[in-house]
């Protein structure tokens, strides 16, 4: 595992920074001894009442440590969940020592595995449970250790101070024996900033500790530490013995070229200060090489790595079986015997990369042919892209057509009956607008998950039949008359859904204005039956246009179909939308049509009859005062809350603003409110926040969302903040009024 992560830091970071990597990484595997021997020393000597706990803690520490050293990943983390459970077991007992040094060999497991955060992790634990018991030699240790994970995250700054950290309280409170690390790690990171006296210092002083409190010797990282320290300082005498004891060390004898292109690289540079160039010269060419033979392992091991595992194992399991069967057939050549080994392994080589190369060759194929048919859909999503927004345009030209025209008529000084109905017309067009795109919105969500919902809201059907008429009549396209026929036995009120049907209606009766000149459009609306509870409606849109072959008839309900006849052109969405909508209505469309002389197409729908059960607004305010209900309005915009508040100040309600959601929450814990408006998508705290704070402080308090989200898609997160109703911007004062009558009044 630590050669993998070294290889890893070679090719990542570069050599210069590797071997830094490596001088230090000498220091872990001391540590790691060290710690595990100090948890277990602990252990050996904890109180009387812990005898038997001990006991069983260091069976389940060599369980954990084998579990967790082993190349499997399912034995890894099985080992991490042991070794989570004894820090459960641990903290019952209430020991914080015996924590502490938990704290300390699960840190070493890890750091040990190159595990940096879960490393990471047990420090930040065993430091904080060391500062609140103030065991200042603990202190010291992780301090220690965090100086260990900072190098790795090569946080020089956060590094330096840690070891500075680990040295102000082990030198104070920690034995000699126990500060041979940290004087290791300070030697290391003053040749890390190139402080060369300082650390030479600290080597010296880890040498000492080492050689004459500990009776051991020290790796040969060290004295190479030392020996560079000595070389810079122009020390030659001194870099040479210490030079010479690494050349006694075992480091050529493994072939360690780590230490040994130190080793060469500080020795070239001696000969250099000496004068003996062409040795030099030799040395920093001996160097150079181990710096290509590290490279040549570290790409063996990379390949190693991409290996798949369980091909090596059935690779193994070859080699065992054809060794087997040489044993049987009592081979008496050895080195008939060795040819065959490596005959054998070459061929499972060559298998191997044929499998991979096989494989490589299936998944390019593959993924071009993913690519090839992403590109068409691609392609038609583009084209069906550019059609949809072509007939978008037309959606919206019809409402923003009559808009305009109102809006040029009214400069007019026209009589005041004449003004209320451009009025009419003018908020039914940009009602119509608003539903278009929150349409859009529903559309898309809607037709990923084909759950189209329909509404249900108490409707005057005769009103809105009379505003979509309006809207036609007043610009009266292609020179074409337009006719409303209404059946007066209609209840005026049903529950229904408005949009819905407006849609499907300015649809069809666009369409007929477009396919007649000087002619006449008539839109029919015929009771068929009704009865206490439901009501079935005939709709009729009839023209005296050019009519439609039979041939097409099932033809234009299809998306983004068009019908081109001289000067007439659909608009290719309209009608599949018409479709679309009478299927969630439960109904088919009805067409009748002759070449020349003109279409009908009707539908029938059936609609529950509105029992009527609520107050009108103007109602609840007779019947109720108002004077002393307070509304808090929660609103960033400037505009919005200045006429928000005046429509509720019309009404008689008192008023505070919030400008934000943490302004709120101020606001509500210092005043009653009988009602919270809230927008949503505030600074500093947002409406979904708010809310929850709000119903901690005062559970009872009604919160009505306001805002220009939309509601199904954050249903769950409306939920949540118990919020308990949402009016979608721009909201009309009735139902405003009306929301906040219903959630006070009516439940008082």
């Amino acid at each position: 595992m630590a050669y993998n992560l070294l290889i890893q830091l070679s090719i990542k970071r570069g050599l210069n920074k590797y071997f830094k990597s490596i001088f230090f990484l000498s220091l872990t595997k001391p540590l790691v001894i060290a710690f595990i021997f100090l948890f277990c020393y602990n252990l050996s000597y904890s109180q009387d009442t812990l005898k038997i706990s001990s006991v069983y803690v260091n069976s389940k520490i060599k369980e954990i440590d084998k579990l967790i050293s082993k190349n499997k990943q399912e034995s890894y983390f099985n080992g991490i969940d042991k070794l989570n459970n004894l820090e459960n077991e641990l903290i019952d007992i209430d020991n914080s020592d015996f924590l502490c040094d938990f704290y300390l060999y699960s840190s070493s497991v890890f750091l040990n595995r190159y595990d940096l955060s879960n490393a990471l992790k047990y420090i930040n634990k065993g430091l904080k449970l060391a500062i609140q018991t103030n065991n200042n030699r603990k202190k010291g240790l992780f301090y220690e250790s965090l100086g260990v994970v900072y190098n790795f995250y090569e946080q020089k700054d956060k590094r330096d101070a840690a070891f500075y950290k680990s040295k102000e309280y082990l030198t104070k409170y920690a034995p000699l024996s126990e500060q041979s690390d940290m004087y290791y790690n300070l030697s290391y990171i003053s040749l890390d900033n190139e402080a060369w006296d300082k650390s030479l210092e600290y080597a010296l002083k880890c040498d000492s500790i080492t050689r004459f409190v500990q009776k051991e010797i020290r790796g040969p990282g060290l004295l190479l530490g030392i020996a560079e320290c000595y070389v810079k300082l122009n020390k030659l005498e001194e870099t040479r013995n210490y030079l010479d004891r690494v050349s006694s060390s075992d480091i050529f004898d493994f072939n360690n070229f780590i230490l040994m292109q130190r080793y060469y690289k500080i020795y070239g540079e001696l000969l250099l200060k000496e004068g003996d160039v062409l040795k030099a010269i030799e040395m920093y060419k001996l160097s150079n090489e181990c710096i290509l033979k590290v490279n040549k392992q570290n790409i063996l091991k990379i390949n190693e790595n991409l290996t798949i595992q369980n091909k090596m194992q059935l690779a193994v399991f070859n080699y065992e079986k054809l060794k087997k069967e040489t044993v049987l057939k009592n081979l008496n050549s050895k080195y008939q015997k060795y040819i065959l080994i490596l005959a054998t392994i070459i061929i499972i080589g060559l298998i191997l990369l044929l499998i991979m190369q096989i494989k490589s060759s299936k998944y390019k194929t593959k993924t071009n042919l993913i690519l090839s048919e992403k590109n068409i859909e691609l392609s038609e999503a583009l084209s069906i892209k550019n059609r949809f927004l072509d007939t978008i345009t037309h959606e919206l030209r019809t409402p923003l057509n009559s808009i305009k025209g109102i809006s040029y008529l009214m400069k007019d000084d026209l009589p005041k009956e004449e003004q209320n109905k451009y009025i009419e017309t003018l908020s039914f067009s940009s009602d119509y607008l608003l539903s278009l795109i929150n349409n859009i919105i529903e559309y898309n969500i809607m037709d990923k998950s084909n759950k189209n919902k329909l509404k249900n809201d108490p409707i005057e059907i005769k009103t809105l039949l009379k505003n979509i008429y309006n809207s036609f009549k007043i610009k009266e396209e292609n020179n074409n008359k337009i006719h409303l026929e209404l059946d007066e036995n209609i209840p005026n009120v049903v529950l229904m859904d408005a949009f819905r049907v407006t849609q499907i209606l300015i649809n069809l009766i666009s369409n007929s204005l477009k396919f007649t000149k000087n002619g006449d459009v008539y839109l029919r609306v015929l009771l068929e039956n009704i009865t206490s509870t439901n009501v079935h409606i005939n709709f009729e849109i009839q023209d005296t246009g050019i009519g439609i072959d039979k041939n097409e008839f099932n033809k234009i309900f299809d998306p983004f179909y068009q019908v081109s006849k001289g000067d007439f052109e659909g608009s290719g969405l309209g009608l599949s939308i018409v479709a679309k909508t009478l299927n969630l209505l439960k109904s088919k469309p009805v067409i009748v049509s002759e070449i020349g002389k003109g279409t009908s197409i009707s539908f029938s729908v059936s609609l529950e009859v509105y029992q009527s059960k609520m107050i009108t607004v103007k109602g609840l305010k007779d019947s109720f005062s108002v004077n002393n209900i307070k509304i808090l309005l929660v609103e960033d915009n400037k505009v919005n809350q200045l006429i928000t508040k005046k429509i509720l100040t019309n009404q008689g309600f008192e008023c505070d603003i919030a400008n934000d959601g943490f302004e709120a929450v101020r606001l509500v814990e210092k005043t009653d409110y009988s009602l919270i408006l809230m927008d949503i998508m505030m600074p500093v705290m947002d409406g979904f926040e708010a809310s929850e704070k709000i119903k901690q402080i005062k559970p009872s308090v009604p919160i009505i969302a306001l805002t220009a989200m939309y509601q199904e898609v954050n249903r769950k997160k409306f939920e949540d903040a118990k919020i308990i109703m949402v009016l979608t911007k721009p909201v009309s004062v009735e139902i405003l009024c009306e929301a906040i009558y219903d959630n006070i009044i009516l439940d008082a």
